[in-house]
């Protein structure tokens, strides 16, 4: 009699639906078994979770490796003083240079071969101005200069005198106003160069 029963649930309908599977959906859909399931489920979830370790997150965003910077600039290496003299003015966020103070007339070179780039003159602000291009990306300004010796698109290397200390521009002394630039970004001379005396040399002191 069990048999037949079995066999009754597995023999197809008309509409082609088994009776077994009518019979399950009635059990599985009773709320009460919805119930007991979801909690199991929830509790068997939280057990396998706990035996395997994280997997990571995978997302459609690009991954940015962001490499440390291989060209450092070194000071004395590859980068050398402009001009003999002392620091009369540091690097501030208001003032991106340093001020050189020298006797007038005294030689100025670039800090590293480059290529003139500009040549100004003016009687106010930087007076009478050189910008030059160096490698990896660095532009170096020179101002105030009495005397211009270069001109645009020259070559210039470390021992080219580019121009002389002078008082042109907006200045109160003699001396040379540097600044230094990667991009648009302004670099502190003294972070670059060699360190400079804060005070009179003999040799200023004899010339001024």
């Amino acid at each position: 009699m069990i048999l037949n029963k079995l066999i009754s649930l597995l023999k197809p309908q008309k509409d082609g639906s088994l009776p077994i599977s009518r019979f399950f959906r009635q059990v599985f859909e009773s709320p009460s078994i919805k119930l007991a399931l979801g909690f199991n489920l929830a509790v068997a979830g939280l057990a396998i979770g706990s035996l395997t370790s994280p997997k990571p997150v995978l997302s459609n965003q690009e991954t940015v490796v962001i490499k440390a910077e291989e060209n450092i600039i070194h000071t004395e290496a590859s980068l050398q003083q402009p001009l003999t003299g002392y620091l009369s003015q540091g690097y501030h966020w208001y003032h991106p240079a340093i001020d050189i103070a020298g006797p007038l007339n005294r030689p100025i070179y670039p800090i590293a071969q480059g290529r003139v780039k500009e040549v100004s003159y003016s009687s106010w602000g930087y007076g009478h101005k050189v910008v030059i291009e160096h490698q990896q990306g660095l532009r170096s300004l020179y101002a105030h200069l009495g005397e211009i010796k270069v001109e645009p698109g020259q070559e210039v290397n470390k021992e080219t005198v580019i121009g002389t200390v002078g008082l042109t521009g907006w200045t109160t002394g003699s001396h040379l106003h540097l600044e230094i630039w990667r991009g648009k970004k302004a670099l502190n001379p003294q972070t670059v160069l060699a360190d400079f005396p804060k005070k009179l040399l003999a040799e200023d002191k004899k010339d001024n």
